[in-house]
Formats: structure tokens, sequence, C-alpha cells
């Protein structure tokens, strides 16, 4: 079964990352994720992209360098954007 992928704002994408939607666009800017889509001027996320990408940033420790091969993406979310 494919992903109907959800678009997202810059907006919502600023809700469900916690990021400012200002630190969105330096983000893109820098090239570092989350991953986006242009459509023209405008620019979504695509609601599964955000997901892994919060999914990336747990760590179980400072030390830490990448997230843990056994996470659950949706369990680190606020409900309202899965």
């Amino acid at each position: 079964m494919l992903h109907q992928p959800i678009l997202l704002n810059e907006f919502q994408a600023s809700e469900a990352t916690g990021f400012k939607v200002a630190t969105l666009r330096k983000r893109r800017w820098a090239g570092k994720p989350p991953q986006f889509l242009k459509v023209g001027r405008k620019v979504f996320y695509d609601d599964h992209k955000i997901k892994e990408f919060m999914a990336s940033c747990v760590r179980y420790s400072t030390s830490q360098k990448e997230a843990p091969k056994d996470l659950e993406i949706g369990k680190y979310l606020k409900k309202e954007t899965l």
C-alpha cells in the first residue's frame, strides 16, 4: 500500500517540529532536513518526512550520534500531527 502524503505548509510544519518558521526557512536554504517540496513559490512538507526527521532526532544519551534502530516514529510526535 502506497503512502498517501499529507502536505503541510511551513506554518503547520513549524507546529509539528517545534521550529520557528524562520528556522525552517534557514534550514531549507542551508540544505538541512527536513525534506520539503516546492511547487512554484509555495513550500510544503510531507507529514511522513517530518515524522522521519523527528524520529531521527531522538537520542537516549547526549553522546549518542544517531537515532536508535528500534524507534517508533509516531511515539515522539504531537498527536495532532499524526
